[in-house]
């Protein structure tokens, strides 16, 4: 993040300078608009410890449960990844949420903002730490969460199926796919409970009549 905590910074200092010249004023804070954009386009994507990512990917598939096996589920899945490409876990993890890791999905933007101590994420209100109701606070399921990813990444938590799930999505990603030609084969994974589905996705080889 440090990177981009610069590239801010740099238009902060811009739009504080005094207000009386305010052609070269404008100039400036459009300069450093530009500069920090290049900036930020051209970083590299910053290094994050296993567990912070698929947190960070758990939480954007089940919220701030803590009561599922998504997250093991999640794990799997990259470690498949891993096997048929020779990817590392954050390499994995990164190409099986694409979107949420490269940050196009503005309104989880705060997702990509949540640390290993789960300090409050900018664009986050100061809720973050307040109870909800019987629930705790998102900062202690945070924490939860992040604790779970920990044991998953170091192997004291796992999840036992049958055959290692390769895919997963929601049940409408899982319809949109079937809509489209593919088949959707639910993995065996006995005792564990699921938001989403994890399984197997092929598309049918279609052959031509004689």
């Amino acid at each position: 993040m440090a990177r981009t905590r610069w590239a801010l910074a740099l238009v902060e200092r811009a739009e504080a300078l005094p207000a009386g010249a305010r052609v070269r004023r404008a100039v400036l804070v459009a300069l450093a608009l530009v500069l920090a954009c290049a900036l930020l386009s051209a970083a590299p994507a910053e290094a994050q410890a296993d567990h912070v990512l698929l947190a960070r990917t758990a939480i954007s598939e089940r919220g701030f449960r803590t009561d599922t096996d998504d997250m093991a589920g999640i794990a799997l899945v990259a470690r498949a990844r891993m096997e048929r490409r020779g990817e590392t876990f954050a390499q994995a993890i990164r190409a099986l949420a694409p979107r949420l890791h490269g940050g196009t999905i503005t309104a989880r933007l705060w997702l990509l903002d949540i640390d290993e101590d789960c300090h409050r994420p900018r664009g986050i209100d100061a809720t973050w730490e307040t109870p909800r109701g019987e629930r705790p606070s998102r900062r202690d399921a945070c924490l939860a969460t992040m604790a779970e990813a920990r044991a998953i990444v170091d192997g004291t938590r796992s999840l036992a199926c049958e055959r290692t799930p390769e895919h997963w999505g929601s049940r409408a990603d899982t319809e949109r796919r079937r809509r489209a030609g593919y088949r959707w084969r639910d993995a065996a994974c006995p005792g564990a409970t699921f938001v989403n589905r994890f399984g197997f996705l092929s598309r049918p080889v279609l052959v031509d009549p004689e």
